[in-house]
């Protein structure tokens, strides 16, 4: 199993410069235009005050903004100069260190208590997965979660980003570099047009 049942028909541009290219047309359909619901719902329960938090592909930054403003120790990433550009100007005040990284080669050694993201692991083409999960599973502490929301339905599915995810697989993956502690189809808190196409999970890192 490769992790995915996906398929496409040719290996669109995932590059840096291609994604800098969509962030300066503001071809951004995934972004929300604030904080993630789910993640909202999420913090009230678990609170973050004082853990050091990672958000990869934090594209206008607003749930890491969220989570800083929650007293969170916060680290986001993305591969795009004008998405980060972009969530500078629009939290210029904020405590969140904005690093330019590509997320498949992330080199933190247990550093986070949690890592959050939505829609960063269904940009990835799917060959691209373990090494990002490899990563997120070295830059979590024992013990540290890392949970968000995939696409389990896309529109166009042979022509990502975003790649959808097969429930199945995306479990099968998950388990091979963490402890599954809750998997929801269909993810819960949803926004309205992504109702019902959605995968919520948290994992953890082996203590």
């Amino acid at each position: 199993m490769n992790g995915s049942r996906e398929t496409t028909s040719a290996v669109p541009d995932l590059s840096a410069s291609a994604w800098d290219k969509r962030w300066r047309e503001k071809n951004t359909g995934w972004d929300l235009g604030g904080v993630t619901p789910a993640l909202i719902e999420w913090v009230k329960a678990h609170p973050v005050s004082k853990s050091a938090v990672l958000v990869p592909g934090c594209g206008s930054g607003y749930d890491a903004h969220y989570l800083a403003k929650q007293g969170a120790d916060t680290v986001a990433l993305d591969f795009s100069p004008s998405a980060l550009a972009h969530a500078r100007s629009l939290h210029p005040d904020s405590r969140v260190r904005w690093l330019e990284q590509d997320v498949t080669r992330l080199a933190f050694d247990a550093a986070f208590d949690l890592v959050w993201e939505y829609t960063c692991f269904v940009a990835l083409h799917p060959h691209q997965r373990e090494a990002y999960l490899a990563g997120l599973a070295r830059a979590l502490r024992p013990g540290g979660r890392y949970l968000g929301m995939v696409f389990q339905a896309v529109p166009n599915p042979d022509q990502g980003p975003p790649f959808q995810v097969d429930p199945d697989d995306f479990r099968a993956l998950l388990e091979r570099v963490f402890t599954v502690e809750r998997i929801l189809v269909p993810a819960p808190h949803s926004i309205k047009p992504r109702r019902g196409s959605e995968i919520w999970f948290e994992v953890c890192r082996a203590p």
